[in-house]
């Protein structure tokens, strides 16, 4: 128990860290494809908030991929094994010793309002063996004080 308590302090402690310092600019190539390329500057900024989330995450800088959920996020996750929060997920996350690499293709957002998003991705994932996955993912966005952040991720199984 205590052990336990231990590593979400210090999962706690790596997300405030990276929750200051998060930018939405992807960094190095991008692993991201379009159904339409985004227009507004709303749907401008979900792609560039997903395309920093998956740069991140391929880096892999982990504490910055999840930075991008929000507090109360609700993440489906193959690694956390169900439906989790954003620290259960970076604990799950840490105790990978080979991340899998990612593309998200056939990106599509909905503005559903000026502060609310709603993207459908086919994810694709490359594993160290060679082997590659697919699954259609589905992600749902908030804008808070101007920053947008996923609040739920999910996939079909």
């Amino acid at each position: 128990m205590k052990t336990h308590k231990v590593m979400t302090a210090i999962v706690l402690v790596m997300l405030a860290a990276a929750c200051a310092g998060v930018e939405t600019k992807p960094a190095g190539t991008k692993p991201v494809s379009f159904v339409t390329q985004p227009k507004t500057p709303d749907e401008q900024a979900v792609a560039q908030m997903l395309e920093a989330w998956i740069a991140a995450y391929n880096e892999p800088n982990l504490a910055k991929h999840v930075a991008c959920y929000g507090p109360d996020a609700k993440i489906k996750s193959l690694a956390a094994g169900g439906v989790v929060s954003r620290e259960e997920y970076m604990a799950a996350l840490l105790s990978i010793i080979h991340l899998p690499k990612l593309e998200l293709r056939q990106i599509k957002i909905t503005m559903l309002s000026p502060d609310r998003s709603h993207v459908e991705a086919d994810e694709h994932t490359f594993f160290a063996s060679g082997s590659t996955d697919v699954n259609r993912h589905f992600f749902d966005l908030i804008r808070r004080d101007g920053q947008w952040y996923i609040i739920e991720e999910r996939h079909l199984d």
